[in-house]
C-alpha cells in the first residue's frame, strides 16, 4: 500500500508540475505588475466584496467555506463575488476563471 500510494502520489505530482512552470518569456518584473495591477484593482472594491474575492480566489475556499468564514448566506456570497467581478472586469479585463459558482451548471432550456 506504501508503494502504490507513493507511486500514485509521484504520478499525479509528475501531471501537475507543467501546470506549475511559469510561462516562457515571462519575468519577474512581468509577474510583480501583474500583482500590482491586480492589487490596485482590490482597492476599488467594497471590504465585504473585497474579503468574498481574496477568500474564494487567493485561499482556494468554496462558496460555503467563505460564507462560514464571514458568517453570511452561501446567496449573499455569490452576490458579493458577481458584483465584485462586474467591477473589476473594467479595471482587469474579462477573466475567464472567474466564476461565483462552485460547479458548472448544465443549461435546461429546450430546444425547439
Amino acid at each position: 500500500n506504501l508503494y502504490l500510494d507513493a507511486y500514485r502520489r509521484r504520478r499525479r505530482y509528475d501531471q501537475v508540475v507543467p501546470l506549475l512552470v511559469p510561462e516562457e518569456g515571462r519575468d519577474a518584473q512581468d509577474a510583480a505588475a501583474d500583482r500590482a495591477d491586480v492589487a490596485a484593482a482590490l482597492r476599488h472594491l467594497s471590504p465585504r466584496e473585497r474579503a468574498c474575492v481574496v477568500l474564494r480566489f487567493y485561499d482556494d475556499l468554496t462558496i460555503a467555506e467563505v460564507a462560514a468564514r464571514l458568517g453570511l448566506s452561501t446567496g449573499a456570497v455569490k452576490r458579493y463575488l458577481s458584483d465584485a467581478r462586474h467591477r473589476l472586469e473594467p479595471v482587469l479585463g474579462p477573466q475567464p476563471g472567474f466564476a461565483t459558482e462552485d460547479v458548472p451548471t448544465i443549461s435546461t432550456e429546450v430546444q425547439r
